[in-house]
């Protein structure tokens, strides 16, 4: 059973001014304020406008309005005018929440229900329903009372608070109140004569050498006294100690000295095996020509000292050849520079038996020890793999260059200078992606080699 809506309005036309008379209206509800698809229409012909513009209808009369079709929320109305050629909306449209369409149906609904009841209504009676509320309304007043004489709730609340008020007068007590002791003791240790002040007075007085108050302080500041004077004949003694140190090393860097002056001039010579004690020895320039090196001291148990080879006068201190070998440094080995012959830093890592110089490769994540594999288009790369580095880190089979300029192996054109990024499989290309460095050389092929500076921006 469909509903009805009462509703008032106001028109008017295009050049500002009300419209009256009669009009053709078409009425349409839609689900949104902009849009098509009406949910529901109904037109009303002759419809009286008066000169003010103001009209009034009676929606759902000629076609029924359900509350279905406010269901989901509020529907805007939007009046049209029929011109006899065109039906055209007159104004904004307005929203309509349906509240009575959906009231008149649920009550429709309740009295259908109602009607359908078979059977009296069985109710009961009047007596039993004022004898029920008057139990009640007793039992309330008898709660009240309970509670307006101390009793119920408000008993206990107010013994805690008569309890609150005891403990509060038992703190704010003038004469026995703990707020008043602890006063008392605050003023025992702050106050005129507090120990606060005795104990300034006492500091000031160990600082004029007096020995205080007490009885018991001079004694007391005697020791200190003493104890005081005791390190500072230590200190003395130790400062003796050092000037005589200095004196000493003095006397053996002069004795060094005129070595190296008589080294130099080539006027004389050392007889016998020359010891080096600690400290060393040190050629300031001609060098010196050893046929034989001992390292150890005669009976000792170490090596004692290092040895400088030309360290001033510049050139170069050649170990070995390519027959023998290198050097082999058991201790930290410091410089100010390191080359070599080939242009790359670094690292040694495991690996797969089938990676070969001019792979990119990238970190094997799950493996506790630095092991590397062929880095995936778009990883994050840490170098590539060659035959050696001039300056090699850690220990592994396979050596992955870090820094410097190495040759890789790229996939497509390359120009001098371009961006490379792992191209998969090993390879670089030109691309987006974690950069691996900057293409010095060129390769017009599919493939190819080109010397990358690596990991430059």
């Amino acid at each position: 059973m469909g509903q009805a809506i009462e509703f008032h309005g106001r028109i008017g036309r295009g050049d500002g001014r009300l419209s009256a008379g009669r009009l053709d209206l078409v009425f349409r509800l839609f689900p949104a304020r902009d849009g098509n698809g009406a949910l529901w229409e109904e037109a009303h012909a002759g419809v009286a406008v008066a000169p003010t513009g103001s009209f009034h209808v009676v929606l759902g009369l000629r076609r029924p309005l359900h509350a279905d079709i406010f269901g989901d929320g509020p529907r805007w109305l939007g009046v049209c005018i029929n011109d006899g050629q065109a039906v055209t909306e007159a104004s904004e449209r307005v929203p309509v929440l349906g509240t009575q369409v959906q009231l008149a149906e649920a009550v429709s609904q309740l009295a259908e229900r109602l009607d359908r009841l078979d059977g009296p209504v069985n109710l009961p009676a009047a007596e039993k329903v004022d004898a029920e509320a008057r139990r009640r309304v007793i039992k309330l007043h008898r709660r009240l009372r309970a509670i307006e004489h101390g009793g119920g709730i408000f008993g206990p609340l107010a013994a805690r608070v008569s309890t609150h008020e005891a403990r509060l007068g038992r703190l704010d007590d003038e004469e026995h109140g703990r707020v008043i002791r602890i006063e008392d003791e605050l003023e025992d240790v702050v106050g005129p004569d507090g120990d606060i002040i005795d104990l300034i007075e006492r500091v000031e007085a160990l600082e004029r050498g007096g020995g205080g108050s007490a009885a018991g302080d001079g004694p007391g500041v005697t020791a200190a006294m003493a104890r005081a004077e005791e390190a500072h004949q230590r200190l003395k003694l130790a400062e003796a100690t050092m000037v005589a140190l200095r004196n000493q090393i003095a006397a053996m860097q002069a004795a060094l000295d005129s070595l190296g002056l008589k080294l130099d001039a080539g006027s004389g010579t050392l007889p016998g095996p020359l010891v080096v004690q600690k400290g060393g020895i040190h050629v300031a320039s001609g060098g010196v020509q050893v046929h034989e090196l001992e390292g150890r001291v005669p009976g000792a148990s170490r090596r004692d000292g290092p040895l400088l080879v030309n360290p001033k006068s510049g050139g170069d201190l050649v170990v070995g050849n390519k027959e023998s070998g290198g050097v082999v440094a058991t201790g930290a080995v410091r410089g100010g520079r390191a080359a070599g012959l080939e242009k790359v830093v670094a690292m040694r890592a495991s690996g797969a038996d089938t990676l070969q110089p001019g792979d990119v490769v990238a970190i094997e994540t799950k493996k506790k020890l630095p092991s590397v594999h062929r880095a995936r288009p778009g990883e994050q790369p840490v170098g590539v793999v060659v035959k050696q580095g001039g300056l090699e880190l850690g220990d592994g089979s396979v050596a992955v260059a870090m820094a410097g300029l190495a040759p890789v192996r790229v996939r497509g054109g390359v120009r001098p200078g371009e961006r490379l990024s792992s191209a998969g499989d090993g390879f670089a290309h030109v691309g987006e992606g974690p950069i691996l460095g900057r293409a010095l050389g060129a390769s017009a092929g599919d493939s190819g080699t080109v010397d990358v500076l690596l990991f430059a921006p």
